[in-house]
């Protein structure tokens, strides 16, 4: 049930599909903080229709609303949180008798939106940057894979700290996204070195890393942490040379399921991505794969490190061990 006055769906709800299956909007914390924009905006135009209830009607109009995205992309965990935070508010808003008006369920749903982003998202991450920008310390070399925004806050707040460090970006086809934490990085007077994950051993053993901080979109009951492919490659590496690997994400990120391996549960992109020679100018590109028999190219999104090559989750509760993971999940 997603009709709007014009009996479509909702424009807020077909403008953030659209980004979310064009890769406009990327990375857990921004498509959820998108995700809650877009309920507040679904949620401000929303009248209950005749003989039904507030809450159960908005419950079903949230329902309509992530089928919707889902078929654009699959949900984040921390999106999948905010919409189990929101459903239980519901559920418990329809036991209660003293709501008064619409507007007043209105006010307090579209509050419980705010308090969700300003908590769970906002304000775990500055708590995160503050523990893990603690762990820098001075002539430290941080290594760090791809972009993830809770690892470019710490470097820069450890930064803005005045602690004196370098860091080692290590990028992966084919997106590149490292490239745009190495410019951020450099425009804050951060030392760096750039490489590929092809030079990840070198980088590690020659560049005397110290320590490596990554990004997660998830970090599971087990805790194996889903991110970016190439990641578990940078967390495997550095476990194998001694470096202290610690991924950050917020507590909204943490998820009952169990992984293994990114197998039973991934995304793929698009395989044109790394077929193409504008992806790979160097290359000859594999142009025209599709009409090959017994060819298949697959642009995995991400992969699972396992547990044990993770030294601590860095979180807004400060620095736990991957096996605390299920305390957070009681």
């Amino acid at each position: 049930m997603l009709a709007t006055a014009a009996g479509g769906i909702h424009p807020a709800v077909a403008r953030l599909a659209a980004h979310y299956a064009d890769g406009t909007i990327t990375g857990g914390r921004a498509r959820c903080v998108a995700l809650l924009h877009t309920l507040k905006l679904v949620i401000a135009d929303f009248k209950t229709p005749k003989n039904t209830k507030y809450a159960h009607a908005l419950t079903s109009l949230v329902n309509g609303v992530v089928q919707h995205l889902q078929a654009a992309r699959p949900m984040a965990v921390s999106m999948g949180n905010a919409v189990k935070s929101l459903k239980t508010h519901l559920a418990r808003m329809a036991e209660d008798a003293s709501l008064a008006t619409e507007e007043e369920a209105r006010a307090r749903t579209l509050k419980h939106l705010e308090y969700f982003e300003k908590e769970k998202l906002l304000a775990a991450g500055a708590f995160i940057a503050e523990h893990g920008a603690n762990e820098i310390v001075d002539g430290d070399v941080v290594v760090t894979h791809g972009a993830s925004h809770h690892v470019r806050e710490i470097l820069l707040r450890a930064k803005r700290d005045g602690r004196a460090f370098a860091v080692t970006v290590v990028d992966s086809r084919p997106n590149l996204e490292g490239r745009d934490t190495l410019r951020k990085l450099l425009g804050a007077g951060v030392d760096c070195t750039y490489a590929t994950l092809a030079g990840l051993s070198y980088v590690l053993r020659e560049g005397k890393a110290t320590k490596v901080f990554l990004g997660a979109a998830a970090v599971l009951a087990n805790g194996a942490v889903v991110s970016r492919v190439g990641t578990a490659a940078v967390a495997a590496v550095a476990n194998a040379h001694g470096v202290p690997v610690l991924v950050a994400a917020e507590t909204c990120k943490f998820h009952e399921r169990v992984h293994l391996d990114a197998v039973a549960y991934n995304e793929l992109g698009n395989p044109a991505a790394i077929a193409s020679t504008v992806t790979y100018p160097a290359a000859d590109g594999l142009e025209g794969w599709e009409k090959v028999e017994r060819l298949s190219v697959l642009n995995l999104t991400y992969d699972v490190t396992p547990a044990a090559c993770v030294t601590s989750v860095v979180c807004e509760s400060g620095l736990v061990a991957p096996s605390d993971v299920p305390s957070f999940l009681r």
